[in-house]
């Protein structure tokens, strides 16, 4: 997969569409999950920002990638070891996880087969759930 790059702008303009203030460390640290298609460790995006000239500690690294899925802006995913590791593509996709590796499987017709099975036995309130589906090896 290559590599991705997106404009500071509109990662900046994403956060904002999030209802969050769009701060050099946010904006920097999204673009990093954004352009990564490693699904990147805590401890990774803090080697980049720190590469990057900025130096922000563990715990705010922490409480922004929090703010950041709390918000919809980024998912988590639980490589085999455990170790948390972070996605910017929140669009429905399953995870392919081999040890402290992460593929990226995409098939929309996937989602609509799992919703549609799905439809009859969810209470109201979870019709629209976010639908999450990770593979392990």
């Amino acid at each position: 997969m290559e590599k991705r790059d997106f404009n500071q702008e509109d990662v900046a303009r994403r956060i904002r569409r999030a209802g969050l203030r769009a701060t050099l460390q946010r904006t920097t640290l999204l673009k990093i999950i954004l352009d990564s298609n490693r699904h990147p460790t805590a401890e990774m995006l803090m080697k980049k920002v720190n590469e990057k000239g900025l130096h922000l500690s563990m715990g705010t690294i922490y409480n922004t990638l929090d703010c950041f899925e709390e918000h919809g802006l980024i998912m988590r995913v639980h490589d085999e070891n455990d170790v948390m590791r972070y996605d910017g593509n929140t669009d429905f996709h399953i995870h392919l996880v081999d040890h402290d590796h992460i593929d990226d499987l995409f098939d929309s017709e996937l989602e609509n087969i799992i919703r549609k099975k799905l439809s009859n036995k969810l209470p109201d309130n979870m019709k629209n759930a976010k639908i999450e589906v990770t593979l392990y090896k």
